[in-house]
């Protein structure tokens, strides 16, 4: 008797094999592998301003130049939002409605007044109406490193790795061939509904500069 085996196949697999249609929000829009829209986002010179990556054809920009509020406090934040496609390695974040879709992630510029340009870039996966962190989204946790390297960024962990209750802080210092040295702040959220992944980028002067932004503890 001939005995056939099975190899198990794991369910993340299929998660990064799937070939998933994009919500309307943002179809025609094309992707970008995850260490190809960091390296786009570290800039040549020092200052990154609001219109760095403006006429990006597959960035679907939601702010009209940027925003700018005053803080209860006095303080004054500036922002620009928009969406963008992001897979990481092939794997992409996803949403259960009618049927399942890729979803796109969340860009955002930050900044104090807005004559004085930004100072982070959020990154985070889902879309304004719908974050990305349990039912009904999915994959929404990611390792950066591979895809950073693959790209040939440099990562070199500094100042903060860290675990408070569910949240697991980490911070690195990005280099790669003519481009400034800029830096990554990654945070992921672990809970019993699901987890999920941001990533900031910051343009601080210096590392000392980034890691004092970054002490929350």
């Amino acid at each position: 008797m001939k005995f056939i085996y099975f190899l198990p196949i794991l369910a993340s697999s299929f998660a990064q094999a799937e070939n998933l249609p994009v919500i309307p929000d943002i179809q025609g829009y094309g992707t970008y592998e995850f260490g190809v829209i960091v390296k786009k986002l570290m800039p040549k010179e020092q200052h990154v301003w609001w219109d760095y990556l403006s006429n990006e054809k597959n960035i679907k920009w939601l702010t009209s130049g940027s925003k700018e509020i005053i803080n209860y406090d006095g303080s004054i934040e500036s922002s620009r939002q928009g969406l963008v496609r992001i897979n990481v390695l092939g794997s992409t974040p996803a949403i259960l409605r009618d049927r399942k879709y890729e979803l796109p992630w969340t860009i955002t510029y930050k900044g104090g007044q807005a004559r004085f340009g930004v100072t982070t870039v959020l990154l985070e996966p889902g879309d304004i109406t719908n974050g990305c962190f349990g039912y009904p989204t999915s994959n929404c946790s990611f390792e950066h490193i591979p895809s950073l390297k693959k790209q040939g960024i440099i990562t070199k962990k500094i100042c903060l790795d860290k675990t408070k209750n569910s949240l697991v802080y980490e911070a690195y210092q990005l280099s790669t061939a003519g481009k400034k040295t800029t830096y990554l702040y990654k945070v992921n959220s672990i809970g019993s509904g699901g987890d999920s992944t941001s990533f900031e980028l910051y343009y601080s002067s210096n590392a000392q500069e980034f890691c004092s932004q970054i002490n929350i503890f």
